[in-house]
């Protein structure tokens, strides 16, 4: 997190000495510029360290719900495509509109519920000086049940099962003292898990 005890100013050169820091744990850094704002920067494995410094571009967005209502005071996240973390997060206003400031490229959109978990996600491409839009739709979330059964053909309660959807979207349950479950999912494919060791499996679900 930003913090200003840590806080260093670059010479004319674009050089800084970043005393007090521990290289080793050295992950990333902010950096703020009058040009592009702050930004998170991946640390390199360079000596001396190269922070690179991407130009930005702005995503103006909007979330509906049943019959296109606007959704409000939902948090949207902008997250890289490649899943290499979260760049910002905001919350939508009362006509359920969002926007962004943030670096150049790819990115996924999440909108996230009250439950903490995502209840809709966009995709957007992000340019230098330019607005994209998206729009979001809550989806409707389907019932899937199932059983989880042991190696030795029993069924194994108290089994979390992770189901995930690319990046970003992702289900946790836990099977009952029958070794059923039961979970709701958006539409789409999904992968889920039982046991660490085991292959995963798929499903597909379409929209109601």
């Amino acid at each position: 997190s930003w913090n200003d005890d840590l806080a260093f100013t670059t010479n004319e050169r674009g050089q800084a000495w970043l005393s007090r820091v521990q290289r080793k744990s050295l992950r990333s850094v902010f950096v703020e510029t009058e040009r592009w704002g702050r930004q998170q920067v991946s640390v390199t494995n360079q000596f001396p360290i190269k922070l690179v410094v991407r130009p930005v571009g702005e995503l103006e967005g909007q979330l509906l719900g049943a019959k296109k209502r606007p959704l409000a005071d939902v948090s949207i996240i902008a997250s890289a495509a490649n899943g290499n973390g979260v760049y910002a997060v905001t919350q939508t206003d009362v006509e359920g509109r969002f926007h962004f400031r943030v670096p150049i490229g790819r990115y996924v959109i999440v909108a996230r519920g009250t439950d903490g978990q995502a209840s809709s996600v966009g995709k957007a491409n992000i340019r230098e000086e330019k607005i994209a839009y998206v729009q979001l739709a809550k989806q409707s979330e389907q019932r899937v049940r199932g059983v989880v059964i042991s190696d030795d053909g029993q069924r194994a309660p108290s089994i979390p099962v992770v189901f995930t959807s690319g990046h970003v979207m992702r289900r946790v349950t836990t099977t009952d003292e029958n070794g059923e479950f039961e979970v709701r999912l958006p539409s789409g494919k999904w992968q889920y898990r039982s046991y660490a060791d085991e292959s995963p499996g798929y499903v597909t679900l379409g929209d109601e």
